[in-house]
This record gives structure tokens, C-alpha cells and sequence, in this order.
């Protein structure tokens, strides 16, 4: 009988000890987890705002670098047409000598290949390669309309040539006499062959980019992708549909539409807006590996640390166990 009191006792105070192993790891491991996901929780959060706050500046930092060098290509174009109107004005020129001017002014910028053109108070045109028919009015014509309102040249709707199947604003001004007097209107075709280079050249991310639209025509003028490029902004879905809904408004800045991240912002001088975009879920690429890497990590670490804490407790708790069962073992068996 005796063997077997002894074994009880023995059962019983193991159990006792690894009950006390058990519950010593058990809350140290809980310790630990709760720290670690503490400091996980701490780091996504601190990264995911850093994150938001890189692709909030790579948009407006795009948006920025778009809109200079397209003011930039403008400015130099409208520049040029200013040179070209000023110098009929002050030479004072007569109609035949503006008519041989503008054929000078043929070919000589790329950006409006065809020249200046000039409608006077008459309704003449003078055009370096165009003949008009015997019903042709420039008076009546929107770009002349415009151009009797401005002194400086001025942007007016995107339409398509159908010869080079190319996108092209008219560009208008004044053109007075020397003592100031309205003489009509001096013109030019400018092409957005350029703008679209601009444009098509750039790329945020992977998937990204930029694109501009005549809020006039509300027509897209620039995309990366040439197929984009035409079609009417209200006629488009997704993204589009919602820059179309933002300019409406009046609204500009950063915004968010689903899974992409949109900046909208008015190009000064012109009727046109730049739209860049990026994916959100490339944006946070970066924080999802993080996440990946630091899970595996976390884990890692919390069974290392199991691992640890069982061998600690096991020699620091288990030479006072095994005295304990020797003496309960001796006391069981009448040594007293």
C-alpha cells in the first residue's frame, strides 16, 4: 500500500509544479504578447501616417511640376504671339504688309505651326495658308469675339484638327494701331502635341499619372493613354466621374475616391485643371510588406520567448520542487 501513497504524493506534487510553471509562463507570455502588439499597433499607425503623408506630397509635388511646366510652355508660346502682334503694331503695317508678316511667321514656332492670322475691323482675313470662301466671317467667329476682349493673348476652347487628327486651343488678342486704335483680332492654332508629351511622360508609382482637361469643353486634352485623350470628362466612370463631380464644384486639392488617392488644381491662365492620381493600395505597398515582415517577426519572437521563459522557470522553480517531493516522499513512507 505504501507504493502507491507514494506515487499519489509524488503525482501530486509534480502537478502542483508544473501548475505553478504553467501558470507563471502562461502570464508572462500574455505579457509579452500584449507589449508586442502594443508596439506593432504603435509602429503600423506612425507608418501608415507617414506613408499618407509621402503619396499627399508625391501628388502635389507632381501636380506642381505639371502645372509649372505647362504654365511655362504657355507662358513662352503666348510670349511669342505677343512679340509677333506688337511688332504689327508698331510698324503700324498696312494690310499688305501684314499679309507677307504672317507668312513669315509660318513654320517658325512649333507649337502653332501655321502662323499668326489676323482678321481686321473689315472683315479680312490675312492667313499665311488659308484662303477663305466668299461666305467666311472671322467677326463672327468666337476666337475673334474673344480676342476683341483682351490685350493680351488669351487661350480659348480645344478642338481637333481633322487634317493632323491633332488637339488645338486658338489663342486670340487685340491688335490696335499704334495710337491705339482696334485694327481686329490677331490669332494662331496653337497644337497640344507638347502638353501631351508633358503629360504622357509622367508616371507616379506604377500605375499613376496625370491628366488635363478643358473645362470648357470639358474635354480631356492630355493622358498618359493616348485612347483616354478626347473624350469627354462626364462621359467616363470611376475616377473620372468623380474629378468631373470636384470641378463642378469649385473643388480643388487632395481627395480620396475609393481605392485612389486624386489632386485637382486649376492651371492659372487658362481654362484647364490637372487631375494626378495613384493607386492607394500602391501608396501602402510598402506598409503591407512591413506588416507581412513584422507578423513574422512578432511571432518569432513571442515563441523564442516562450521557450526562454519555460527554461528559466524550470531551473529556477524546479530543484525546489524535486526537494519538496523527497521530503513529502520520505514523510509519506513514517520518516518524521
Amino acid at each position: 500500500m505504501k507504493p502507491r501513497k507514494n506515487a499519489a504524493v509524488q503525482s501530486s506534487t509534480a502537478h502542483r509544479g508544473w501548475g505553478i510553471t504553467g501558470k507563471l509562463v502562461s502570464s508572462i507570455v500574455i505579457s509579452v504578447i500584449i507589449a508586442v502588439a502594443v508596439l506593432f499597433a504603435d509602429v503600423y499607425i506612425q507608418m501608415s501616417r507617414t506613408l499618407l503623408q509621402k503619396s499627399e506630397a508625391l501628388l502635389q509635388t507632381t501636380t506642381n511640376e505639371t502645372l509649372q511646366e505647362t504654365k511655362a510652355w504657355m507662358n513662352s508660346t503666348l510670349a511669342m504671339l505677343d512679340i509677333q502682334r506688337d511688332t504689327i503694331e508698331y510698324e503700324n503695317m498696312d494690310s499688305s504688309r501684314i499679309r507677307a508678316y504672317v507668312r513669315h511667321t509660318e513654320g517658325q514656332s512649333d507649337a502653332y505651326p501655321a502662323g499668326i492670322y489676323v482678321g481686321l475691323t473689315d472683315g479680312t482675313l490675312l492667313h499665311a495658308s488659308f484662303v477663305p470662301g466668299p461666305d467666311y466671317d472671322p467677326l463672327g467667329k468666337k476666337w475673334y469675339q474673344d480676342g476683341l476682349k483682351s490685350d493680351d493673348f488669351l487661350l480659348g476652347d480645344v478642338y481637333i484638327d481633322e487634317a493632323s487628327n491633332s488637339y488645338v486651343v486658338g489663342a486670340s488678342g487685340v491688335l490696335k494701331s499704334r495710337d491705339g486704335v482696334v485694327r481686329g483680332v490677331a490669332a494662331a492654332d496653337v497644337y497640344l502635341d507638347s502638353i501631351s508629351d508633358i503629360v504622357s511622360n509622367i508616371q507616379i508609382e506604377d500605375t499613376g499619372g496625370i491628366f488635363l482637361i478643358d473645362t470648357r469643353t470639358d474635354t480631356i486634352i492630355g493622358h498618359r493613354d493616348e485612347g483616354v485623350v478626347g473624350n469627354k470628362l462626364g462621359e467616363l466612370d470611376g475616377m473620372y466621374a468623380y474629378a468631373e463631380e470636384q470641378i463642378q464644384a469649385g473643388q480643388t486639392g487632395i481627395g480620396v475616391y475609393e481605392n485612389t488617392y486624386i489632386e485637382i488644381a486649376q492651371i492659372d491662365g487658362s481654362s484647364w485643371v490637372a487631375v494626378a492620381y495613384v493607386s492607394k493600395s500602391e501608396v501602402l505597398s510598402e506598409l503591407y510588406d512591413l506588416t507581412t515582415t513584422m507578423t513574422a517577426m512578432a511571432v518569432i519572437a513571442v515563441l523564442l520567448v516562450t521557450l526562454l521563459v519555460i527554461i528559466q522557470i524550470r531551473r529556477i522553480i524546479g530543484r525546489p520542487v524535486k526537494e519538496l517531493t523527497r521530503v513529502a516522499t520520505r514523510i509519506a513512507e513514517g520518516e518524521l
